[in-house]
């Protein structure tokens, strides 16, 4: 889990993008539609700007365990789903 509030303003572009990396060498990337609805997977053209993102990810990034007792009930959301304590 990466708070928002770990962020910068440049961490926006790739904070912003759904995708899974496949052994370093396939990103896909997922496309959503306005309401969260899946609409379908394409390949990325490029890896490396998205390998770059999941290293910062993982830098930035907490165990879910530490992000649930570091965020304020009101803030934890995931996709829809308020995390209750």
């Amino acid at each position: 889990m990466v708070p928002r509030t770990n962020l910068t303003d440049a961490d926006q572009g790739w904070a912003s993008e759904d995708f899974w990396t496949f052994d370093d060498r396939l990103v896909v990337l997922l496309n959503y539609d306005i309401e969260g609805r899946f609409l379908g997977a394409d390949q990325a053209p490029k890896i490396t700007p998205y390998l770059k993102a999941r290293r910062l990810a993982l830098t930035l990034g907490l165990d879910f365990n530490e992000f649930v007792a570091k965020t304020e009930p009101c803030n934890r959301r995931l996709g829809d789903v308020l995390i209750d304590d």
